[in-house]
């Protein structure tokens, strides 16, 4: 696929959707659970594809070595190359070299252990103690939300094991001796409380290996002592992200041992970020106003008093133009995505999902028409502490799963799209003569359609048109100089005016289609 460039306004709208959409609440809809945190015998996975779907979201895991947007990462495998399989990586804001480091040391391990671990347990202390080293900012940073909870070493543990008997003893598969085991589990939490801010590797290995029995073995107890309004408190999520990280070691041992032919050898590359990009909307501009005009049509200027009364200001226009001054970066799966685009002849194990900016823009603001008629006003939700895809035990302790009842194909399309690390295929815009062909009597209006221009010198160079930015709206007419302006690009390769894109805007309206108004001013 060709790359698409963003013009015109497509990325001015997509850019104040978004931005109004977080003014209004930065938590859209609620965190959902990823399919590597599901049973094994709820979905069936092939085991090799299960073992390298975790395998590359604990890669990723290791990878965002900070608490920061900068640090979120992405990866994905290449299989099949003469020089072995590659590990592709990106961040937000690049991969550091210390990192990329780091990790070569942690592959260069498991290809050497590679079909010949005598002792699992031993392999996964022995990496574990490298992943430590490499997340160890982070690693800390769980320990420290554990230990400054309020009232949690002060909560006596006879009123924690009281609770958990209330909450769990009406099920009827209440286990009294896994609630003895839970309370001997969580009473080694006490040993964190005295750990030092600064301590080693060696000293954090065996807390990360507590961590990791939380979630698998002890949930509904954890949940029945301290969910308070079905939340669970922060210290409890803590140790679920601080026990990834032993997870993740089992992960990356299993795969080297089950399919050793990966590890052939197995290395790790990194896609370069590319420079963050200046965003800032014309002082001159009324933005609020116009995205309002899209969203809430002839009650913009009611909805503008009331935003301005919210968030507290005289120049709500000011305002939210100043929200709109980012600099923006490319997300790690979008920088994935870029990469295979740009080379082709790679060929990742996993597709990527790619999305238009002006389909995105639509939807955010019919969302944002939704909170403005329902949720204005209304206290915002919790921002999530982490970004919910991880790693859980599932699957790693036995190989054998089972396809839910009644489950068909296309469901488990729709479900490997809905939770897969890397989601579905990206999207292609093709369209010949014989299909551009409107009814207008049955379709939306015409400002709601788009135009897929592809230079005839270079079938690469693709743009995308909405019929609303060349809309002149004191004539109600489509602008022939606005098209020219947004096509006619600065490398000197854009389309001219001429007859031939005349042309090429005339054959939309097909003889066989009924005849409308299509005047270029």
């Amino acid at each position: 696929m060709g790359s698409i460039a963003i013009t015109g306004k497509v990325r001015t709208r997509f850019i104040q959707a978004a931005v109004l959409l977080y003014m209004l609440d930065p938590v859209r809809g609620e965190s959902t659970i990823h399919g590597l945190d599901q049973d094994p015998h709820e979905i069936e996975t092939p085991r090799e594809r299960l073992l390298k779907r975790k395998f590359l979201d604990s890669f990723a895991l290791l990878c965002a070595v900070r608490k920061d947007c900068d640090s979120v990462s992405a990866a994905c495998m290449e299989e099949g190359a003469p020089q072995g399989t590659i590990i592709r990586v990106a961040s937000n804001a690049g991969v550091g070299q210390s990192t990329l480091s780091q990790l070569r040391q942690i592959l260069g391990f498991l290809n050497s252990a590679a079909g010949a671990v005598s002792d699992p347990s031993g392999a996964e202390a022995e990496l574990l103690l490298q992943i430590i080293k490499l997340d160890i900012t982070k690693i800390r940073h769980y320990l420290n939300n554990i230990r400054d909870a309020k009232g949690l070493f002060e909560d006596p543990m006879s009123a924690i094991e009281q609770r958990a008997r209330e909450s769990c003893g009406s099920n009827p598969h209440f286990d009294l001796p896994a609630l003895q085991r839970f309370l001997v589990w969580f009473g080694n939490i006490s040993a964190i409380k005295d750990l030092p801010s600064n301590a080693g590797p060696e000293e954090l290995i065996i807390h990360v290996q507590w961590a990791r029995e939380a979630k698998r073995h002890y949930l509904e107890f954890l949940k029945g002592a301290f969910s308070f309004q079905s939340q669970l408190p922060g210290w409890v999520r803590a140790v679920f992200k601080l026990g990834r990280y032993s997870i993740a070691s089992r992960v990356f041992v299993q795969l080297a041992s089950e399919f050793p032919g990966l590890f052939n050898p197995m290395t790790v590359e990194c896609v370069t970020a590319p420079a963050p990009t200046r965003f800032a909307i014309d002082s001159q501009e009324l933005s609020l106003a116009c995205v309002l005009r899209r969203v809430v049509g002839a009650s913009a200027d009611g909805y503008l008093a009331r935003l301005a009364s919210i968030w507290n200001t005289v120049e709500p226009e000011a305002h939210f133009r100043k929200a709109c001054t980012l600099n923006l970066k490319a997300h790690a799966e979008i920088q994935l995505v870029g990469f295979y685009d740009h080379h082709p002849q790679f060929k990742p194990s996993f597709r990527f999902i790619g999305a238009l900016a002006a389909e995105l823009s639509k939807i955010m603001e019919a969302t944002a028409k939704q909170e403005l008629e329902s949720r204005l006003g209304s206290p915002k939700r919790p921002i999530p502490a982490d970004s919910t895809a991880g790693v859980s035990l599932s699957g790693l302790t036995s190989s054998d799963s089972a396809r839910v009842k009644g489950m068909t194909v296309a469901d488990e399309v729709r479900v490997e799209s809905e939770q897969a690390p890397s989601p579905i295929e990206v999207v292609h815009l093709t369209a010949d003569s014989e299909q551009v062909c409107f009814d207008f009597d049955s379709t939306p209006p015409i400002t709601d359609m788009a135009i897929l221009f592809t230079r005839a010198e270079d079938t690469t160079r693709q743009d995308i048109v909405r019929m609303s930015d060349i809309l002149d709206l004191c004539t109600n007419d489509l602008s022939w100089s606005e098209l020219v302006k947004i096509l006619n690009v600065d490398d000197g390769l854009g389309l001219s005016e001429s007859a031939d894109l005349r042309s090429m805007l005339s054959s939309l309206l097909s003889p066989r289609c009924r005849s409308t108004k299509l005047s270029l001013s």
